[in-house]
């Protein structure tokens, strides 16, 4: 009799808690088992290495160690963001134990007055929580333990879900704040509230990723003698390696634009192009494809076009979803206008027609205006590639020609080929997208007054 109402009980205290604490409980538990399988299994691998590394030691006799790298890393320099987002992990920390705390001793002073039925499954939650910040705490000083200059993604993961839930519990709480006024106020709603902001940031830094840890390698020994007196500088630009969040908004250029606020830019400034925007990679890219049509076919000339569209069609069909989705988000306002009007005029479909349509409307022009920048931007970069291996194709074939060629063609016109010829080809990317973008524009202003005048559109 005693194991079927022990089992009745935690089941009604499991279904007593509140879906939103339930649900945090059961993300938390399951985020905490895939930390502890990560970690396990890198364990593992470590171990079972040092255990081949040993053994491949043991059979190769008299062979000299590795020498370590002639790269010394320098001072290591951590960005505020990092201590920012290290001490919202610690204040949630804080505050999830203040909460433990809080019901612990309310539930011990219970206890003490002789109550003779003392929930502690209410510590459940909090125990959850407090053991997951620890977690989340620890992982996001092991960045700079090893130096990482991304957070994991799991931690990025789990930032995002408790901000997440955190904004739907901010929902039911204070709906239930104004329904039944601060009756409705516990511990869990205060510590939710109190917890928003440092949540909010946590979930910013997750959607960016970078942690603004930075190494200052010690290159002493590897700088030359002689140095040129206009170097220029040897980092990559940081849009090889940026972020969704710093595509979408473009702030990888902040570093720039700062310095060129401050003063003028100088070569040194200027940061290196990634590998895969390099003149060279785009030319053999464009040689590469250029070979393998003639070798298709080796009695007819190859056709240049068929060869830049095999060399870059994917950037062309990356960009082409940018400029559709800016195309159909941009008909969405002529679209709404209508129903706007029936609403401004009285007449209202749904409950919260107003917030919907004014929601649509911004995230519209949100998305128009994210699309844009996009578009512009790959159409740029499309447009230098093709210009670049063009320019590099032209070049290294003008090294190539006879004495005779040259004589029908000089250097005059190879110079005018590479500034103006390859320009003008580059310079298509603008209005490639105009053959299906028109009429696709065309069909959707059609469709838009066909539905708001009938058949005499």
């Amino acid at each position: 009799m005693g194991s079927p109402s022990f089992l009745l009980n935690k089941t009604t205290i499991i279904h007593g808690l509140p879906l939103l604490e339930l649900s945090s409980i059961c993300i938390n538990s399951t985020l905490c088992l895939v930390f502890l399988f990560i970690v396990s299994a890198r364990q593992i691998s470590v171990c079972v290495g040092r255990v081949g590394l040993a053994r491949k030691d043991d059979t190769v006799s008299g062979s000299d160690p590795i020498a370590p790298s002639c790269v010394e890393p320098g001072e290591v320099k951590v960005g505020n963001q990092f201590k920012l987002s290290v001490c919202s992990c610690l204040y949630v920390l804080f505050v999830q134990v203040l909460v433990l705390g809080f019901d612990a001793t309310g539930l011990i002073r219970e206890a003490a007055s002789g109550s003779s039925v003392v929930d502690w499954s209410v510590l459940c939650f909090s125990s959850a929580q407090c053991l997951a910040w620890v977690i989340l705490s620890l992982t996001a000083l092991h960045c700079k333990l090893k130096v990482f200059e991304k957070f994991p993604l799991l931690l990025r993961l789990w930032w995002f879900m408790s901000f997440v839930i955190c904004l739907c519990t901010l929902y039911v709480d204070g709906r239930a704040l104004y329904l039944r006024g601060l009756g409705y106020l516990c511990s869990h709603a205060v510590a939710n509230f109190a917890s928003a902001p440092a949540l909010g940031f946590l979930c910013f830094m997750a959607v960016k990723g970078d942690t603004g840890i930075q190494i200052c390698w010690n290159t002493d020994l590897q700088e030359p003698l002689l140095l040129e007196e206009d170097a220029g500088c040897l980092k990559v630009t940081p849009y090889h390696g940026a972020g969704l969040f710093s595509l979408a908004t473009l702030s990888w250029l902040n570093t720039l634009l700062s310095i060129g606020a401050k003063r003028p830019l100088e070569l040194r400034d200027i940061p290196l192009l990634a590998p895969k925007d390099r003149a060279k990679t785009n030319y053999k890219i464009l040689r590469s494809n250029w070979e393998k049509l003639k070798a298709e076919n080796p009695s007819e000339q190859p056709s240049l076009a068929w060869a830049i569209l095999k060399s870059f069609w994917r950037e062309a069909a990356c960009n082409a979803v940018f400029a559709g989705l800016n195309t159909l988000v941009s008909y969405v306002g002529p679209f709404m206008i209508s129903y706007f009007v029936d609403y401004l005029g009285g007449k209202e479909t749904f409950p919260h027609e107003g917030y919907v349509l004014a929601g649509t409307f911004f995230g519209a022009k949100l998305v128009e205006t994210l699309t844009t920048r996009q578009w512009y931007l790959g159409v740029d970069i499309l447009g230098m590639h093709v210009r670049s291996a063009l320019t590099a194709m032209v070049y290294q074939k003008g090294l190539r020609l006879s004495s005779a060629a040259k004589q029908s063609h000089t250097s005059g016109e190879i110079i005018n080929y590479m500034a103006v010829d390859v320009q003008r080809i580059g310079d298509y990317s603008w209005y490639l997208h105009d053959i299906w973008m028109l009429p696709m524009q065309i069909v959707l202003a059609l469709a838009i007054l066909y539905k708001n005048v009938g058949i005499a559109a």
